[in-house]
């Protein structure tokens, strides 16, 4: 194992003892000196490299100050602190140093800050005696500014496509078979215990009367052995007897049994390479043959299978959510929810909350997504995390081997990869210096959905259907437009929206409203086969915002939605649109925007003519809230 240390001892006493306790405290965040100065940290101890990055940044800054004359942390202040930044943005901070980028800059701030958080605690004045840049984040500090337009590169339209479909077909067709395998596995000892000697014998002399067969060597393991060799290993855990029998230095060696087996072994009516389960999915040939899709199915190929089948899983729900890996990671076993009357993931976010908390929100999921953590489901261990891969995994996944693992049984030779079997007919991944991650992954679906919306790669959807229901930034930016094709999901909820307005149990006002007013008389309603037509049309055209609801319609749209309702980001802004259609359901969002307008109408500096547009705003959506027969209590506002 790769040891690591740190090196202090080029730095000036007061410096070198400050670092080494601020380290030793990072490590053992309930070190009771720090308890009893105080200082109050989650119990959570910080990442080995995490620890060495701090080090070094710390290292780093005692050395640039030393070299300014200032020996002690306790001597800084605050213009050394403003001094540091500029010396970081030339490149001086360090003999033959370069210029540090904003994105670096924040980690030498928090390390600063570090020193100022645990002076308490640090002996002598070891600490410092004030706050670096008071009121002021690091990200304001370090002038780290996210840039408006995303810079993520996309994957190749064909490593991107390839993947994703690949990681389908292992969900959709070779999960059960997979999963199966992986049970049968599981449920095997790791070592081979049972009755021995003579009672091994008859044992194993009954498994071949009968036909049973002999598991074979693949010649894929840790410590492979040669193929097309007896796994007599194997086949004692299968028959749940003692190997003893087996081995030539034990004294209860049986070598005409040995002997037999080597016999049998050439058998190819008598062997399974593998030999733990045979696969029940079938491929067709060519020639109208249908073959198992892997041949082989020993230990070491049962748990190469699942790592990829995980790995499948963590690429479509990345591409096909948005979620991030911290989000990713979070997903539990009872993830699956309805969001708006539709499936969708409950989870965690972290990114944009202060401190160790997150905030539960939902992401939609298509029906794939939710056939990918449905698969998940039934192969962790740990309920609690959906992609542990044992009971007591507590940490990350880390998906890089597995995700690796599954472009390379995509690119392999049939005849040469894990459990070997015939061509799948997948397509390759194109070799290349590429990064498949969730970045890449879900960046690469926002600019695809908009130049390839009708492009199904055997998903069941179309990628222009997931689109506007995508809740991450990734999926919009200045130059791509996700184009609005729903899916079945949304068409159905529509459908049935309608029919509850049709209905009278839901209240409608704007363009909804009036064409049903126009297209259901009294004949309509006479014939229920052409108020079903009626209904699915209208359903087809209501486009479900957050702000409102559209029923499209090119004449009665301004000039800003001429080609369609802009709601990939959940909302519709033109509130004074002819499609626009408010039911109940908008009836909080509207409320609470009324009484911010009315905040900004109350307000002392206020220019006249836009008090004079809000207050024409809030008349409107105050009609509006009358129209939809709105009461506080009753919505519990």
């Amino acid at each position: 194992m790769t040891e690591r240390s740190i090196w202090f001892g080029d730095l000036a006493p007061t410096w070198s003892l400050a670092l080494r306790e601020a380290c030793g405290f990072l490590a053992q965040p309930t070190h009771p000196a720090l308890v009893d100065a105080g200082v109050v940290w989650r119990a959570r101890t910080r990442a080995l490299n995490g620890i060495t990055d701090t080090a070094f940044h710390l290292a780093t800054i005692a050395r640039w100050a030393t070299a300014r004359g200032t020996e002690r942390p306790a001597d800084l202040t605050q213009a050394d602190a403003d001094d540091l930044l500029f010396a970081l943005a030339a490149g001086t901070h360090r003999p033959h140093g370069r210029p540090v980028k904003p994105t670096s800059k924040r980690a030498y701030i928090e390390a600063l800050r570090l020193l100022d958080e645990l002076a308490p605690a640090l002996t002598g004045p070891g600490g410092l005696t004030f706050f670096p840049w008071p009121g002021r984040t690091t990200i304001n500090v370090s002038g780290d500014a996210a840039p408006v337009e995303n810079l993520t590169a996309p994957l190749p339209w064909e490593v991107w496509s390839s993947t994703v479909a690949a990681a389908w077909s292992f969900i959709d067709r070779f999960s059960d078979d997979i999963i199966r395998a992986h049970e049968i596995a599981r449920s095997l000892p790791e070592r081979p215990r049972g009755p021995y000697g003579q009672r091994a014998k008859r044992v194993l002399e009954e498994h071949l009367e009968h036909g049973g067969k002999i598991p074979l060597h693949t010649g894929f393991a840790r410590s492979p052995r040669p193929r097309g060799r007896p796994n007599k290993l194997l086949l004692a855990i299968l028959l749940r007897i003692n190997p003893s029998i087996l081995n030539p230095t034990h004294h209860s060696y049986n070598q005409r049994m040995d002997e037999l087996l080597d016999e049998l072994a050439t058998d190819p009516a008598r062997t399974s390479f593998g030999g733990v389960t045979e696969a029940t999915v079938r491929i067709e040939l060519p020639d109208g043959t249908r073959v198992p899709w892997v041949s082989e199915l020993g230990r070491r190929e049962i748990e190469y299978l699942i790592s990829v089948l995980r790995a499948a899983c963590y690429v479509l729900i990345a591409a096909l959510t948005g979620m991030r890996d911290s989000e990713l990671q979070a997903l539990a076993g009872n993830c699956v929810t309805q969001t708006d009357g539709l499936p969708a993931l409950t989870g965690e976010q972290f990114k944009g909350e202060r401190g160790d908390h997150a905030r539960e929100r939902s992401w939609w999921a298509p029906t794939p997504v939710i056939k990918a953590v449905q698969v998940l489901t039934r192969i962790t261990l740990n309920p609690e995390k959906l992609f542990a891969r044992s009971a007591s995994e507590l940490s990350a996944y880390p998906p890089t081997r597995d995700v690796r693992r599954l472009i390379e049984f995509v690119n392999a030779d049939p005849s040469e990869r894990p459990g070997r079997g015939p061509d799948l007919g997948l397509s390759k991944v194109p070799a290349g210096r590429h990064k498949i991650n969730q970045l890449t992954l879900r960046r690469s679906f926002a600019v695809y959905a908009s130049t390839h919306p009708t492009a199904e790669l055997g998903l069941g959807i179309q990628l222009g259907h997931c689109a506007l229901r995508m809740t991450s930034g990734y999926y919009t930016d200045g130059q791509r437009v996700a184009v609005g094709i729903y899916n079945d999901e949304r068409r159905n909820v529509a459908r049935e929206q309608v029919r509850r307005i049709v209905q009278g149990e839901q209240r409608a006002v704007g363009a909804l409203r009036k064409e049903v007013d126009r297209q259901f008389n009294a004949l309509v309603v006479s014939n229920p086969d052409q108020a079903d037509r009626i209904v699915k049309q209208l359903g087809d055209n209501l486009h479900l915002g957050l702000m409102n609801d559209c029923v499209y319609n090119r004449l009665n749209a301004p000039r800003a939605c001429a080609d369609g309702p802009k709601l990939v980001n959940h909302k519709c802004i033109a509130h004074n649109c002819g499609n626009a259609t408010w039911t109940t359901a908008h009836a909080l969002a509207i409320s609470a925007h009324v009484r911010r307008l009315e905040d900004f109408i109350d307000g002392d500096r206020i220019h006249p003519e836009l008090r004079t547009e809000y207050e024409r705003e809030r008349r409107f959506y105050v009609e509006l809230l009358r129209d939809l027969h709105y009461n506080q209590e009753e919505f519990g506002a």
